[in-house]
């Protein structure tokens, strides 16, 4: 299963969800490019919850900053995971987000509570935590590892994850997630509203 996720539509073309690299020349941009993978995971999350398909450039840049301005990016290994689920509660009071922490899934908990959300509806945002071996993943067919990050889960087969991330579509296994997860990793997941 895989969910439609947003699509940016920015001067150099498309992309899949934000990209934190792109807000170099941006009020804070900085700080952004280095440590706002959070908040592109709010925003990104707030647009799809609003059924948002497409967005223009501009209108990104700007619900990006808007949001920066109220997070103050301090910290340079990125946003806590309270201020993302403030952030996310502020942004969509029609729904509730809960953190739920390695510690509290089994390897195969994980994909049960990631597959159940997407099948409701609902991508899942992932905190990866300080990790010395580094997560693996695959984008443009490419292998990278990753460490201290947050990023959008839009789809499930089986073992298989895709993900959005840096405005792409990335893939890893849900079992490498699990085992390289870090101690302050988990998963964001999203609820509607009684």
């Amino acid at each position: 299963m895989e969910l439609e996720f947003i699509k940016v539509i920015n001067p150099w073309g498309e992309s899949y969800g934000g990209n934190q690299n792109s807000f170099l020349n941006q009020p804070n941009g900085k700080r952004i490019k280095r440590c706002g993978c959070g908040l592109m995971a709010v925003c990104d999350m707030t647009l799809f919850l609003q059924k948002t398909k497409t967005l223009p450039w501009a209108e990104y840049v700007k619900s990006v900053c808007e949001k920066a301005k109220k997070l103050n990016i301090t910290d340079s290994f990125g946003i806590p995971t309270k201020k993302v689920i403030k952030m996310l509660s502020e942004s969509n009071p029609d729904y509730t987000f809960s953190f739920i922490p390695k510690r509290k899934l089994s390897e195969n908990g994980l994909r049960e509570t990631i597959g159940k959300s997407l099948s409701e509806g609902f991508p899942v945002i992932i905190r990866v935590g300080e990790n010395f071996r580094r997560l693996p993943y695959k984008m443009n067919g490419n292998d990278r590892k990753m460490r201290w990050h947050y990023f959008t889960v839009t789809g499930l087969d089986g073992d298989n994850l895709t993900f959005c991330s840096w405005g792409r579509k990335g893939e890893m296994k849900c079992s490498e997630l699990y085992r390289f997860f870090g101690v302050t990793g988990g998963i964001i997941v999203t609820k509607m509203k009684d």
